[in-house]
């Protein structure tokens, strides 16, 4: 199934990307961004595999942005290689997802999957699909949501990261080579 992208909202007057990468102990480490302000209670996209917290991406119902987006890394790695994100599209702004899904009663969608996740250079890919990517929204300077031709979710991009790498290296879940 996925998560579908359906619009992307280009009001910025008020929006404020916050992201915290905070090392909980040998290879334990919370990712999680921040889509501010928050104006209510949200849907939640989970991706999980059954052996720890899933990937959650929080979704406003009423318009179907990102509210927060959190990832928790239990015993990965993160390796280091080059990767090759084929970006033929280009966008700023806030997704805006398909929550025809969703409901009151159904407010959580759970799916099976895996996140991988690869450094390179100081930008940190988070993939959860191996459809790859070719359009690239960019929440800010600093952070970006990857999508496939069929406009699903595949990944995010946390670019230019400096403090954030002391928290890696701290967690241990960086893998040198």
């Amino acid at each position: 199934m996925g998560l579908k992208l359906v619009g992307v909202s280009r009001v910025f007057n008020d929006k404020k990307v916050y992201r915290k990468f905070e090392s909980m102990g040998k290879n334990l480490l919370l990712i999680k961004l921040e889509i501010l302000p928050q104006k209510c209670i949200p849907f939640h996209w989970l991706l999980e595999n059954g052996k720890k917290p899933p990937f959650d991406i929080a979704i406003n119902p009423y318009d179907g942005s990102i509210s927060y987006m959190k990832f928790f890394f239990q015993d990965e790695k993160i390796e280091k290689f080059d990767v090759f994100i084929n970006q033929q599209k280009k966008q700023e702004g806030t997704p805006q997802f398909d929550i025809s899904n969703f409901n009151e009663k159904n407010y959580q969608i759970f799916e099976k999957g895996n996140v991988e996740a690869n450094l390179n250079g100081k930008n940190l890919y988070l993939i959860i699909s191996n459809a790859g990517a070719n359009q690239v929204l960019n929440l800010d300077d600093n952070n970006a949501m990857l999508f496939d031709a069929n406009a699903f979710c595949t990944g995010v991009l946390f670019k230019n990261l400096l403090e954030e790498i002391g928290e890696l290296i701290r967690s241990q879940i960086l893998i040198e080579k």
